[in-house]
């Protein structure tokens, strides 16, 4: 007796009820794939209920790993009685700050550059990074392998990078370089200043770099001319940061200062900060959402301010050394990472500066070890995943008991941390949930 074919397309026609009751088993991530399989699958999938039974499931098991761990630090959210709400972004929202105040965290690293990797931009898991080597490369953060090679004209040290579907845009030296991300062509080399520059941001077709004579300096990327010249401060910018809604430029600089002014005419808008004597602003960070700006200094401090309110909202010294670098996701608006100079990662609570966890990556002889299962080896480099990263809690002033590993750029993403390193190297820090 022939059996009875069944057709593999039978399943989407299956009741809402069943795939609701199929939905509701699967993880988030595979939720998103099934987003992608037809409209009545995505609407069924985005219901705010199926989010709220998710979220009811996972702060369960979140409850009973705060248990375990004796750790309630920034998860007072998990007492919360939630009576309506977006239940998917709440989801989202709390699901990245368990994962990164509670989980555990699996290191891997590998050799990007012969010399310091002085920046690094994230885009899902395609990592971006320049050095003082003059090279710009493009990373496959799964397998750790380089996809692409961009050589700087000039050969000189790559201060700032960004990069988008089509394009890389570079700062080096005196010069902004700006490539065909597929054909890997330069399409243009944008000269005009003849002082090193020393920061970037990206607000098409315009891009903002910031100048060692303390001015910013704003080129069209297609014509190449400078539109505009903003007289900001009375030394070297150091970060940029533009709320494109707003119209508002945001600058750090070396002479201690944080200033705000009209992105399109320059006119000052206001003064956020100024340190006596001068404590070099070295990075900035716009949390959209909270119309927030988190910026970190030479001295180890890292300071919030209200940029409608135009004042400061708190202000935390998270260790002796310098803050190089911060990054919070562009969805959440709860937490902020800082990575410092010498080797300390901090997660903060955007809204009042506490710190959530601190940690180092342990680089002591001992503890380090190669999986050679696990590890791969891809155009000369080696990955490494034996190393561990080990909490020293909100102290962070006898950190240096391992070899320390000095962070010079830092970007958090849904479950990871990339650092960069004077040594060439790269670091993922991959957390997870038991």
């Amino acid at each position: 007796m022939q059996s009875k074919r069944i057709d593999s397309s039978d399943i989407l026609f299956l009741p809402n009820d069943y795939l609701f009751k199929i939905f509701s088993l699967l993880p988030p991530s595979s939720l998103a794939r099934c987003c992608l399989v037809c409209s009545s699958w995505n609407q069924i999938i985005t219901n705010s209920s199926l989010w709220k039974q998710i979220y009811s499931q996972s702060k369960e098991h979140w409850l009973q790993l705060s248990s375990w761990t004796a750790t309630t630090k920034g998860l007072n959210f998990l007492n919360d009685e939630v009576q309506s709400a977006d239940w998917k972004s709440l989801y989202v929202k709390n699901q990245h700050t368990v994962l990164f105040v509670l989980g555990s965290v699996a290191i891997k690293e590998w050799k990007a550059h012969s010399r310091r990797v002085e920046c690094c931009r994230l885009g899902m898991e395609t990592l971006m990074t320049g050095s003082s080597d003059g090279v710009v490369c493009t990373w496959s953060l799964k397998t750790s392998k380089c996809l692409a090679t961009f050589i700087v004209p000039n050969k000189g040290r790559v201060v700032d990078l960004e990069f988008y579907e089509d394009k890389i845009l570079a700062v080096s030296g005196t010069e902004i370089y700006i490539w065909n991300r597929k054909k890997g062509s330069l399409l243009r080399r944008i000269q005009g200043y003849n002082q090193p520059l020393h920061s970037m941001c990206y607000a098409d077709p315009e891009i903002l770099v910031g100048c060692s004579d303390g001015t910013i300096r704003v080129f069209d990327i297609y014509s190449g001319r400078c539109a505009r010249i903003f007289r900001q401060h009375s030394d070297r910018v150091t970060c940029i940061v533009v709320d494109m809604v707003a119209c508002i430029l945001m600058s750090g600089s070396a002479d201690g200062t944080v200033k705000l002014c009209d992105l399109l005419t320059g006119e000052k808008i206001c003064c956020l900060f100024t340190s006596a004597p001068p404590t070099e602003v070295l990075c900035l960070n716009h949390v959209l959402q909270q119309n927030t700006l988190i910026g970190g200094t030479s001295r180890g401090q890292v300071h919030a301010w209200d940029i409608s309110k135009q004042k400061i909202l708190w202000s935390v010294r998270i260790g002796p050394n310098s803050v190089h670098s911060l990054h919070s996701q562009f969805y959440d608006t709860a937490l902020v990472v800082a990575g410092t100079i010498n080797g300390v990662i901090s997660i903060l609570d955007t809204q009042s500066g506490v710190i959530l966890r601190t940690f180092v990556i342990a680089h002591g002889r001992k503890q380090m070890t190669m999986d050679k299962k696990n590890s791969g080896e891809s155009k000369g480099h080696l990955v490494v995943t034996g190393h561990s990263a080990m909490d020293i809690g909100s102290s962070v002033e006898d950190s240096t008991s391992n070899v320390p590993l000095p962070i010079l750029c830092l970007k958090t993403g849904m479950t990871k941390i990339v650092t960069t390193h004077p040594d060439g190297m790269v670091r993922v820090s991959q957390f997870k949930l038991q």
